[in-house]
């Protein structure tokens, strides 16, 4: 059975190596069953490959060029969290930007990722409300997080160090 059929599993009192080992089975088969799913649950799209990960992406460029008009996209340092295989920072990385570090729990996953590689640094451990070695307060320009907001993976409580871990705004 691949991960959506499983996904319920998971639960706010899942161990977290329950869900590692999970994401580690999934690993190898995660990309095209990701748009595979999609395209099953997701009529308007019945027949056609769509990539999840690029409206996410076409999404945060604009922002990003919204905000920060005159960016180098090349030098901008985005952290990828729940990066999983990659799908994200693939999107990014044609998108312009080459400095995107990728974090995830799942080790499996993050060798995946690294095969596309579009990651400067890979950084395998799970997000929650403690610092993360290897993370400096304020290390990135931007941080990403999609599709991992749920029981199992990124909890609420991790908001707080996710923040920490992106550069003020500025004002004006």
């Amino acid at each position: 059975k691949y991960y959506h059929d499983q996904l319920w599993l998971f639960t706010n009192e899942s161990s977290l190596n329950e869900v590692i080992r999970l994401f580690d089975e999934w690993a190898e088969q995660y990309d095209q069953r990701h748009i595979t799913f999609f395209v099953l649950f997701h009529s308007d799209h019945a027949g056609t490959e769509y990539n999840v990960p690029r409206p996410f992406a076409r999404h945060f460029d604009a922002t990003v060029c919204n905000l920060f008009p005159d960016v180098d996209k090349k030098s901008f340092k985005v952290l990828d969290v729940a990066a999983g295989t990659g799908l994200l920072g693939l999107e990014l990385n044609k998108l312009g930007y080459t400095y995107i570090d990728a974090l995830d729990m799942s080790q499996e996953m993050l060798n995946r990722a690294k095969n596309k590689k579009v990651y400067t640094k890979l950084i395998c451990t799970a997000v929650n409300d403690q610092q993360i070695n290897g993370i400096e307060t304020a290390e990135y320009d931007a941080l990403t997080c999609s599709s991992a907001v749920c029981a199992g993976q990124v909890q609420p409580s991790a908001f707080s160090e996710m923040l920490m871990m992106v550069k003020p705004g500025k004002e004006g």
